[in-house]
């Protein structure tokens, strides 16, 4: 599966072949051949569109009609003499195939086609008659929904004047991969080929094969891209010969395996380097360090060994780099230069340790920080404060510590989500952190930051997620918790909060995921009957271990709870009759003083329900239909258990325990069905 990395890539080099098309094709309008004109109107007519993803017509089709230059259409460009040149109709949601009778490859002028991104019919082949257009200097045929099936045409092997090809797809498990002919038959007479894209095309060649193929009918080759197709090694020597290569993503074909080249060090052009996946097992080469043109290096779960080589970091040109996944790869940051092109450092699941260096302050054009799961030491340095163009920040679980206070915070006002969670931080924490516009998700848990939470007067109405949870928090919960009004996922167990303001969360209408248990808490909510109606839908809700002495009355009106836990606290008294009506699946009210439940039981669609050490009398509750869960433990149920509890139980359930009550007499068969 392709990594986010990935697809920025491949965005990357989708614009750089449009902009290549359009600069090679220049737009001329000029009238039409009224012959080409009839040429891609019948084109059109043989076309159909799907119509749960795009309007009947889609944008680029609507001016095609015989009322208007042709050459004036959307897609389409033109010679000075009226000849079609160019045809962009890429992401139109085509459905229908395109057959070797289509009027398209009579267009035999044509010098840029570009079908990408559409949902040509399953089983869809690529028709032999595309090596009829023989003027085609670039030609994109790439992700259609992974539905071209068969071998790539060796027809293709006719468009000698061909400069970039592109026939990548989408390699999943759902769908047969598109195959490679013979590549020394589709190569032979492509000799001005520069940029080459087969992603996720079924290739299956030994290391020799496809590197000689390669290398000697390509020779102006610039981009090399075959990720995910099935190749073996071992790379072969003979690639050496491909001098002007600066594009080298050969990430996620498991078959290629052992240290990389020594022979790359040859590339002096690289710029693009992609392995990911490939089972290295071995140090990483020091020469990459002298690409002085290297922007991108991805060399994530590819069993790196070895202490990475810090210089590389300090290419001026480098803007990605990522070793995520390389579990036994050791290394540390480097003093990292003024002015760094640096946007994106990944390296989590790594054996990277060390401290973050102050000088990381000096990478000004940084977006993208992951170094979660290593073991980076001290402070979080205060020049992070100079990220202004962060935008993802994620360090958790590593042993970072010390106060993150005197960081200006404010100052990253691009910075959408932060993660520090499962460190050993300390301190307050910052108020700034809230009023960061942009921040949608905060994760400081599993921490040692403690005090009370200061107001949140300017919080951000952006904040999706806030996780404060383990940590040594007290004091009241600010009511102004209420103004992130995007709220959905709210947890802080686990610290001491003593006051949580529930007469307040109406405001919170997106609020689903609340969790609060591990506290001090012992009134819930103060408001009443008719403002019961108001508190929002929750899907879960843990206040489990804190000190409640009822079940919370705005509980009664919760139409979409699935997960209730409200164990380990004070409750008294009785179970009332409309918590068994809940479309909640799980409902933990163990280890309180509940003495009596309400009936009927009947309806429950319950299918976990926890009561043990409880003061529960009289008989076993066991009419519920939907349970598989069931633990009555611990209580002081009497009487003998029902001859027909059994029948009561479905297929489904797994567990039962009515260990240390008061039952007396037989166990009946029934249990046993």
């Amino acid at each position: 599966m392709k990594t986010l990395l990935q697809y920025f890539f491949l965005l990357f080099l989708f614009n750089i072949n449009t902009t290549w098309a359009n600069s090679t094709i220049p737009v001329v309008h000029h009238q039409c051949i009224q012959h080409q004109q009839l040429l891609l109107l019948n084109f059109k007519k043989t076309l159909a569109f799907d119509r749960y993803i795009s309007s009947p017509i889609p944008s680029k089709f609507i001016s095609w009609n015989s009322s208007t230059d042709c050459c004036s259409w959307f897609g389409v460009t033109c010679s000075t003499n009226g000849h079609v040149v160019g045809l962009d109709i890429s992401s139109q949601s085509i459905s229908s195939g395109i057959d070797n009778s289509s009027s398209l490859f009579d267009l035999e002028q044509l010098q840029s086609l570009n079908l990408a991104d559409n949902g040509f019919s399953y089983g869809s082949h690529i028709p032999s008659a595309i090596g009829k257009l023989t003027n085609l200097r670039y030609l994109n045929l790439s992700y259609n929904f992974y539905y071209f099936e068969g071998k790539i045409p060796v027809e293709i092997s006719q468009l000698t004047r061909l400069v970039v090809l592109d026939i990548s797809q989408s390699f999943t498990q759902w769908y047969r991969p598109l195959e490679s002919p013979k590549l020394s038959m589709l190569f032979h007479n492509l000799t001005d080929l520069t940029e080459l894209y087969l992603d996720g095309v079924n290739i299956s060649a030994p290391g020799k094969e496809w590197c000689q193929a390669i290398s000697s009918s390509l020779p102006n080759l610039r981009v090399l891209s075959l990720s995910n197709t099935l190749l073996s090694s071992p790379v072969d020597q003979s690639l050496a010969k491909l001098q002007s290569l600066s594009v080298i993503r050969l990430d996620h074909n498991y078959g290629i395996s052992g240290p990389i080249p020594g022979f790359f060090a040859n590339f002096s052009n690289l710029r693009e380097f992609s392995w990911d996946g490939n089972n290295v097992s071995a140090p990483f080469p020091g020469f990459f360090a002298n690409f002085s043109k290297l922007t991108s290096l991805s060399l994530s779960s590819c069993s790196l060994q070895g202490t990475f080589p810090k210089e590389i970091f300090q290419v001026p040109t480098l803007k990605i780099i990522d070793l995520s996944g390389n579990e036994e790869l050791l290394g540390s940051l480097p003093e990292f230069p003024n002015n760094g092109s640096l946007r994106s450092l990944v390296l989590p699941s790594t054996n990277f340790s060390g401290l973050l260096p102050g000088s990381i302050g000096n990478l000004k054009h940084l977006e993208r920080i992951e170094l979660f799961n290593c073991s980076f030491t001290g402070s979080l340095p205060k020049s992070m404060e100079n990220l202004t163009q962060l935008v993802y920040l994620d360090m958790f679980s590593n042993l970072f510590n010390g106060a993150i206070s005197s960081i200006q915070w404010e100052n990253l006002i691009n910075l959408a989500e932060l993660h520090l969670a499962d460190n050993l931080l300390e301190g307050s924490i910052p108020p700034s952190l809230f009023y960061l516009p942009l921040l949608s998700k905060l994760r400081l848990s599993q921490n040692r930051f403690s005090g009370q939470l200061s107001e949140f007067s300017n919080a951000s109405s952006n904040l999706v997620t806030l996780d404060l949870s383990f940590n040594n928090l007290e004091g009241p919960i600010p009511v102004s918790i209420y103004n992130f009004q995007g709220l959905q996922d709210l947890s802080l167990s686990s610290n001491n909060f003593s006051a949580f303001p529930f007469n307040g969360p109406r405001h919170l209408k997106n609020l689903t995921f609340i969790d609060l248990s591990n506290n001090s808490l012992p009134i819930l909510y103060n408001g009443t009957n008719s403002s019961y109606s108001s508190f929002p839908q929750i899907a879960t809700l843990n206040l489990a271990s804190n000190k409640l002495r009822e079940i919370p009355g705005f509980l009664r009106n919760q139409s979409h709870l699935f997960d209730l836990d409200l164990s380990a606290n004070h409750i008294q008294g009785e179970i009332p009759h409309w918590i068994w009506s809940f479309t909640v699946l799980s409902l933990n009210l163990s280890c309180n003083s509940l003495v009596t439940l309400e009936a009927p039981f009947s309806n429950s669609t319950l299918r976990e329900i926890d009561l043990h050490s409880n003061q529960l009398q009289g008989e076993i509750p066991y009419t519920f239909p939907f349970a598989h869960y069931l633990d009555y433990s611990n209580n002081h149920f009497c009487c003998s258990i029902p001859a027909d509890i059994g029948d009561f139980f479905n297929s489904d359930t797994s567990f039962l325990s009515l260990s240390n009550n008061n039952l007396r007499g037989i166990i009946p068969p029934s249990i046993c069905n």
